[in-house]
This record gives structure tokens, C-alpha cells and sequence, in this order.
């Protein structure tokens, strides 16, 4: 089967919003001009905003296949409202202020999805209108995890998965989704791919990213590893201990390499 017969796996794309109109505006936008949106199920979930967010939904009319406003309990709270709304096989969460980074991301993507339960991509970040590239790994072990995430606006992950995991932990108010990739890949061994793509360009200004909450994910994160990973910690220290000594020991090394190398070269 060429790529032109391939079927194309539906996505459902979820936007969380709360009081950001000029952010949902630029993401609404970027979703509904996709070349395969006619194949892609768009879900808005809206905690009550009260600055026309509501009334930039409505503009859009029927492009948007379903949407609510209403008070919630938190970022993730509105996540799992849209799961329970969804119907595609996969899904992707790009909240208010993200944006996909081309046209045809989603069609490039969907011939890459079926077999894993998360197919992750690369990300752009951008800080004040300044853009960097984030690239992430092929390969996800514990070690990246303690130290990192994966991204969560570029990652495609499949709802039955999510469903079957139990969805989003609300009892993390700020990084239940490095919760949730943490838990599937480290504990229960979910299939994942990474694909050599940008996906998306990730508004740091979402209360993930801002400086004052930093101290909030670290507890977070630290009560997760405590409470389901302490089996895991003690060696993983001793581990990173070991890592820091040889590293040290081959800098060392490397130096008197390159100082007897010097020596070498003024003697000749």
C-alpha cells in the first residue's frame, strides 16, 4: 500500500483555554488551516473566560467539532474533559497560544501513527517572539525522565492508552502530563516512537513554563518519585554518582592527554 492509499489515522486535536482570546485565536487558526482538518476531530474545552474567548469559538462555527465553557478544576481537569469528548485514535493536546509549525504537520504525522502509543516529535519553543529548537530523544529511559520531559504539545498519544492509564492526575496541578510519560514508559512499558519532525511552537508563557512555578513542579515531580519510584532512587543516585566520578576521571585523563600532546609538539 503506497502512501497515497494509506489510510490516515484519525487525530483529535484538544485546546485548554482560560481567558487567552489572541492566544486561542492564533491556535484555532493554525488547526482549522491543515490540510487534512476535514479528517481531524478539534475539541476546545474553555474554564469560563470571561475576555470573548467564547465568542472567538463561536466565529469559527462548525469547525470546531465540539466545545464547552465552564469552570474546572485546573489545567488538567480541562484535559480530561476533552478526552472524554474525543473520538480519534490519537490525540494531541496544543493549548491556547500553541500553534502546529506547518500546514501539513498533522498529514505528515498520521502516516507515522497505528502502531505505538506515543509518537512524539520535536518542538519549538518560543520565548518573546525569540524561537529555538528543541530536539528529543530516540530513546526514553528513567535517567532522561528524572532529569527531563517530553513534549507534551508535540506528542501524539493514543486516547485508549490514556483511558486505559487512567488519564491525567489532577492531583498534580502543574506537570501531570510528565506524570503521565513517566508512569506509561518507566512502570507499565508503553510502545513509543520518535519521529524527526518539528510538530509544534510552544508558548512559554503557559504556567508550566513560567519561572515562579519552577519550586511547584520540583515537589511535584520529587512526590512522584518518592511515592511510586523509591525502589528506583537509591540506584539511580549511586548510578549518578558513578557517571559524575568517570566523567571527571575522563577529564582528567583528556588533559594530561593534551598536555603531554603539547609537550610532544614543542620538543619536535
Amino acid at each position: 500500500m503506497n502512501n497515497k492509499q494509506k489510510k490516515i489515522m484519525q487525530i483529535s486535536v484538544i485546546t485548554v483555554n482560560l481567558n487567552n482570546r489572541e492566544g486561542l485565536e492564533r491556535t484555532i487558526r493554525s488547526v482549522v488551516s491543515q490540510t487534512i482538518f476535514s479528517q481531524t476531530e478539534y475539541i476546545v474545552v474553555d474554564g469560563g473566560s470571561k475576555d470573548g474567548s467564547v465568542e472567538s469559538v463561536k466565529s469559527f462555527g462548525d469547525k470546531i467539532s465540539h466545545w464547552v465553557s465552564e469552570p474546572d478544576r485546573g489545567i488538567y481537569h480541562a484535559m480530561n474533559k476533552g478526552i472524554e469528548m474525543a473520538k480519534g485514535e490519537y490525540l494531541l493536546f496544543l493549548n491556547s497560544g500553541d500553534v502546529l509549525y506547518e500546514e501539513d504537520t498533522l498529514l505528515k504525522v498520521s502516516k507515522q501513527l497505528g502502531s505505538h502509543d506515543i509518537v512524539y516529535g520535536d518542538l519549538i519553543y518560543d520565548r518573546n517572539s525569540k524561537l529555538s529548537l528543541s530536539r528529543y530523544p530516540d530513546r526514553v529511559t528513567f535517567d532522561y525522565l528524572y532529569q527531563s520531559y517530553l513534549p507534551h504539545p508535540a506528542s501524539f498519544i493514543k486516547r485508549e492508552t490514556l483511558v486505559k492509564l487512567g488519564v491525567y492526575d489532577e492531583t498534580y496541578k502543574i506537570c501531570a502530563d510528565w506524570v503521565f510519560f513517566m508512569r506509561a514508559i518507566c512502570r507499565y512499558s508503553v510502545s513509543y516512537l520518535h519521529i524527526d519532525q518539528v510538530i509544534s511552537v510552544y508558548n512559554t508563557e503557559g504556567i508550566s513554563a513560567q519561572v515562579d512555578q519552577q519550586e511547584t513542579i520540583k515537589k511535584e515531580r520529587n512526590h512522584l518519585l518518592s511515592s511510586e519510584f523509591s525502589a528506583f532512587i537509591a540506584d539511580y543516585e549511586d548510578y549518578h554518582s558513578l557517571k559524575s566520578q568517570l566523567t571527571r576521571w575522563e577529564k582528567k585523563r583528556l588533559f594530561r592527554w593534551l598536555k603531554k600532546l603539547k609537550y610532544l609538539k614543542i620538543d619536535q
